[in-house]
């Protein structure tokens, strides 16, 4: 099983970036990674990749304003098990800490794989909370290397 935490700090509130990252009718507008997101009829989320791939998911644990998380229950078959948890927490005051942290494990015939998934996930992510920052704070435009 491998983990991946990456955090970036955003001058805006918790109840803004939570917001932002879980109604998907704005997550539309910043998230680069999501091509399409929508609930599905049991009150699961299908996520559509850039890429095509995608992933049901289910929220474990919801906590507004402070942290969503989710597991995967149907996946690319190249997953065995995939969760992540969106965290915010207040670094002072105007300014919030996001964090992503995802933990996962490739499928048995693909584990030979799993340090180059981890690295493209990372990647990913990166490029998200980027996108995040830029989209809370349009101003912000240059890329934080602070931010992964």
């Amino acid at each position: 099983m491998s983990t991946l935490e990456q955090r970036c700090l955003i001058h805006t509130n918790m109840e803004t970036a939570f917001q932002a990252t879980q109604d998907y009718s704005l997550r539309s507008h910043w998230d680069p990674f999501t091509k399409t997101i929508e609930r599905t009829a049991d009150g699961q989320v299908l996520v559509k990749a850039w890429h095509g791939m995608s992933t049901q998911v289910e929220y474990v644990s919801w906590h507004p304003p402070m942290r969503a998380a989710i597991r995967m229950v149907h996946g690319p078959r190249m997953l065995e098990r995939f969760a992540g948890t969106w965290s915010f927490t207040e670094h002072s005051p105007g300014i919030i800490e996001v964090r992503f942290r995802y933990t996962m494990r490739a499928a048995r015939h693909w584990r030979w794989l799993e340090p180059l998934m981890l690295r493209y996930l990372k990647i990913e992510t990166r490029r998200r909370l980027n996108a995040l920052k830029h989209y809370l704070n349009p101003a912000d435009i240059h890329i934080d290397k602070s931010c992964g």
